[in-house]
């Protein structure tokens, strides 16, 4: 084949493609490509004045993606939303999190750590009175009563400085971190294989 030759052959990964060659090799109607395709600019026209579109362009408008839509949207970060999705997003997570603290759920940092300080507080206290009531229940010997008194001392010692630490501290788990944590775990579990899930057991 001469080079003039060559010339004329129409390359449709070059060239382009027309309307009629789309429909043909996607088995689609021509008015359902056409609608698929309205926004793709076209990159030329052939000599009868037919558009010419790219054809990698007009096969991403017209191949249905083979992917499970509701795994991909659930396998997505917040951050990897687009903006309009990731407001609603964050919408409804802050609206279930007024629905459980309303319903008595979910606690507030603060409310948390006075509760357990007051808990905290208690068990010392009922701690210190364990010896005596030990020594009344079954009579114990001196070197018995000094033994459980510095035990008991020990764990109130514990139980102090747990207490400083949660008050310190001034904040409890985060929420948000600990969804976005059992998020990848359900999402590492679904990508394991049968056989996986076999050899975990055992």
């Amino acid at each position: 084949m001469s080079g003039a030759a060559r010339r004329l052959v129409h390359n449709p990964a070059v060239d382009g493609v027309t309307v009629t060659f789309l429909s043909d090799a996607f088995r689609m109607s021509r008015y359902r490509v056409q609608t698929r395709i309205r926004r793709l600019r076209p990159l030329g026209f052939d000599r009868s004045n037919a558009a010419l579109y790219d054809l990698a362009d007009a096969a991403a408008c017209l191949i249905e993606p083979k992917v499970d839509a509701a795994k991909l949207l659930r396998d997505l970060k917040p951050e990897q939303l687009p903006d309009r999705l990731r407001e609603t997003y964050w919408n409804a997570k802050f609206k279930q999190l007024r629905y459980e603290e309303k319903a008595g759920d979910l606690w507030r940092s603060e409310k948390v750590i006075a509760l357990l300080s007051e808990v905290l507080q208690d068990i010392r206290t009922k701690l210190q009175l364990l010896p005596d009531s030990l020594d009344r229940a079954i009579g114990l010997s001196n070197e018995h009563l000094t033994t459980v008194t510095s035990i008991v001392d020990t764990i109130q010692d514990d139980i102090h400085k747990q207490i400083v630490e949660v008050a310190a501290s001034g904040r409890t788990v985060n929420r948000l971190l600990e969804e976005e944590e059992e998020a990848e775990g359900d999402r590492d579990q679904d990508d394991l294989s049968p056989v996986d899930d076999y050899e975990d057991i055992l």
